[in-house]
């Protein structure tokens, strides 16, 4: 998950923001990014990672559209050089009907991204890194009714505090990916679908886009 798993940021001149996640992925033949719409509908110019700096966005976005209604996720078609570039840091998830699967109430998931909070910047070495976040959880509903299924994942919460166990929080996860868990068998792992809004702090709960049939879309 970790190689398929690309931060983006926004920048100012004396700050640096981890902005999303996207997921690297091999559609169509074409190297691209899925990440959620609103983390590209921005007015900030957007970065991505370039070894150890991060490199400007250059790239042509789809927002699909389902029944005239606009869904929050976006694929996001890269322009050259970024695509080799991302290539030689992340591996490119081979997207197809058969590496995707359909959000099922109960199905356990893993949901994995960069979490805004673990942002680190060396100034001394001028060298940036990242440490991801992985939740472990399962799916805990699912909208039908959405144009694409939207699905909720939940995760613990300490009885005694009332506060979410996970440190940090996964606030600018928007965009990452929910896996299948797989533990035992990493190479069945399959893509369920991104995950678009943190609802918290009291419900816990992180909404999440089905990307099962997005192939129809695009």
């Amino acid at each position: 998950m970790q190689n398929h798993t690309v931060p983006l940021y926004t920048k100012t001149e004396d700050r640096i923001k981890l902005h999303g996640s996207a997921v690297f992925v091999l559609i169509n033949g074409v190297l691209a990014l899925l990440t959620a719409r609103h983390v590209m509908d921005t007015k900030q110019p957007l970065y991505l990672p370039a070894d150890t700096k991060i490199k400007g966005v250059d790239a042509k976005m789809h927002f699909p559209v389902v029944r005239g209604k606009k869904i929050d996720l976006s694929v996001v078609y890269l322009k050259e050089p970024h695509p080799q570039e991302l290539a030689q840091q992340f591996e490119p998830w081979s997207f197809s009907a058969d590496s995707v699967a359909a959000p099922v109430v109960g199905n356990r998931c893993i949901v994995f991204g960069f979490p805004a909070t673990r942002i680190n910047r060396d100034y001394s070495k001028n060298r940036l890194t990242n440490i991801p976040l992985r939740i472990a959880t399962q799916i805990e509903s699912v909208d039908s009714k959405a144009p694409l299924k939207q699905f909720a994942v939940t995760f613990v919460r300490d009885h005694k505090t009332h506060r979410n166990r996970l440190a940090p929080d996964p606030h600018g996860m928007s965009g990452c990916g929910v896996w299948t868990d797989d533990e035992f068998k990493a190479e069945a792992r399959k893509l369920i679908g991104l995950a678009i809004e943190y609802c918290g702090p009291r419900v816990q709960r992180i909404l999440c886009v089905s990307v099962y049939d997005l192939l129809k879309l695009i």
